[in-house]
């Protein structure tokens, strides 16, 4: 009742103002093959995007996504938010907003058209899908603005957290949550991105850095107490892209140094007494065969020690994947997607997946 009347809401608020509010949705149909020999007919995302204009300066947007994770379909805000620009050097956005980290997640949403495989790199999944690595989400004040070659974006938001009710002495893995409303940590999480593109070059090259506190959000029967910090992170990275004619090429690199809470003693989550490094990246090339044909081709890996809590707690295992992607654009509403997936995990056997995908938006 409650996730209808969500979708309720919204609807009326579009038909009620459909002069004021710009809504579209995205969505998908695909036929996945995978390695058991199994072909499977499966239901993409549904995403419905609904924004406007307040004034000539501020603007607001919702952004509500049927996912299809591993948990079954399950309704997610995924962007509700409203900036204010001051100028073009200066905006401010308060509400959830996409993490300001890396390539992907300033230029492909969920279903975007512009995006020629099906997948995204595996370890950017978001965190509501229930596999993602770190959050790609926040809550909190994003400030940015840019000039003809460079631009910024920094933010202030709630810290992250995990509930482990229940694991102590288990097996039992869990995820990361975000926190909307009363943050149980003094500590925040802050983001921050720097871009610069000269104006004569096809290039473009970004920095970010990441703090991020995951804080304890059981309440009983937990690794540490409630909003204690199961983890300090500290989060790096890089990518550039570059665009010459029918050939592009983009890349990221992102180095995560995680350190555990030493309360951390319940086998076989226990604490490490040094910090220990991840690191992710993923590196895809494409080529443009006339107006309507592309192929991309892309590596991707993520790799950490063995006895790395973090990633032992949420059931990741070092990765990493090798994708082919081919799209045929209709038109500017709907593509056909073509992806062979495959992906090679620690101590398990490699997994491929082949999957069609026709994907459509409407305006």
């Amino acid at each position: 009742m409650y996730k209808n009347n969500i979708v309720a809401l919204f609807l009326l608020l579009f038909c009620h103002n459909v002069f004021a509010v710009d809504f579209s949705f995205f969505g998908d149909a695909k036929v996945i093959h995978d390695s058991d020999d199994t072909t499977s007919f499966v239901l993409g995302d549904l995403d419905f995007i609904f924004s406007g204009d307040l004034n000539d300066s501020t603007s607001a947007i919702a952004d509500v996504l049927y996912t299809n994770s591993t948990h079954g379909y399950e309704i997610v805000v995924e962007r509700l938010s409203i900036t204010k620009e001051v100028d073009k050097l200066l905006y401010f956005t308060l509400g959830k907003y996409y993490k300001p980290v890396g390539f992907w997640f300033h230029n492909f949403n969920h279903a975007s058209l512009a995006q020629d495989t099906v997948s995204r790199p595996f370890y950017l999944e978001n965190e509501d899908t229930h596999t993602g690595v770190y959050p790609t989400h926040l809550i909190g004040l994003l400030m940015g603005g840019d000039t003809d070659n460079w631009s910024y974006q920094f933010s202030i938001s709630n810290s992250t957290g995990m509930d482990t009710s229940n694991i102590p002495g288990t097996n039992d893995t869990t995820t990361i949550d975000l926190i909307n409303g009363k943050d149980p940590s003094n500590e925040k999480t802050f983001v921050l991105r720097l871009t610069y593109g000269p104006q004569s070059w096809p290039v473009e090259f970004g920095f970010f850095a990441m703090h991020n506190d995951v804080v304890e959000l059981g309440e009983t029967n937990t690794l540490v107490k409630y909003g204690d910090g199961l983890f300090d992170q500290k989060i790096y990275g890089v990518d550039f892209n570059l665009s010459i004619n029918f050939f592009y090429m983009f890349a990221e690199y992102v180095n995560i140094t995680t350190e555990d809470n030493p309360d951390l003693t319940s086998s076989p989550y226990t604490a490490q007494e040094d910090s220990y490094d991840a690191s992710a990246y993923y590196a895809q090339i494409g080529f443009e065969i006339g107006p309507k044909f592309t192929t991309a081709l892309r590596y991707e890996v993520l790799d950490f020690p063995e006895n790395s809590t973090y990633f032992d707690l949420q059931g990741i295992s070092p990765e990493n994947r090798i994708v082919l992607g081919l799209k045929y654009k209709f038109d500017d509403s709907n593509a056909l997607r073509f992806e062979v997936n495959n992906a090679e995990q620690e101590n398990q056997e490699d997994e491929t997946s082949v999957t069609l995908q026709w994907m459509f938006f409407l305006l």
